[in-house]
């Protein structure tokens, strides 16, 4: 069984007791995976995270379809990351139940998407708020006026 540091609200969760990095494992760890393969940027490299925030646009016809291969994507290549850890034990096997994407109709270019997820038979649900847009310079500049003035994609 792996163990990681466990993390609340962005930042390593202290015991204040013992002044030592919280650890998590089980349920609470792959939760916690789950969360951060999601939230982060997908590497190529490293061949983790999401695509998810990257978006820039999509057609409303689309939508849905698409955010949900981003994510079933991404908790794949989780999955497969997972099984090659020597650590791994077959209480953190993740299975895929069910992704929903929904629009949040009160606002602009905004989706939710539902996840849930069963871990020996137990489930774990992560919901999140994607709202679809420019969130760079290099995103609301014409790619060549972004490298007249020196502004990236990354």
């Amino acid at each position: 069984m792996s163990k990681t540091f466990k993390i609340s609200n962005g930042d390593r969760d202290i015991d204040p007791a013992t002044g030592l990095q919280r650890m998590v494992s089980d349920r609470e760890k792959v939760s916690q995976d789950i969360a951060n393969c999601l939230m982060v940027t997908y590497d190529p490299d490293s061949d983790f995270g999401s695509e998810i925030m990257d978006i820039i646009s999509l057609p409303v016809s689309a939508a849905n379809g698409i955010l949900m291969t981003k994510v079933s994507d991404a908790i794949n290549r989780l999955i497969t990351q997972s099984k090659s850890d020597p650590a791994f034990s077959s209480v953190e096997a993740i299975e895929v139940v069910n992704i929903n994407v929904t629009k949040d109709e009160s606002q602009v270019s905004t989706y939710w998407f539902y996840l849930e997820c069963r871990i020996e038979g137990k489930t774990i649900e992560k919901a999140m708020l994607v709202k679809i847009g420019p969130t760079k310079l290099s995103h609301q500049l014409p790619s060549s006026v972004a490298k007249m003035i020196g502004v990236t994609n990354g």
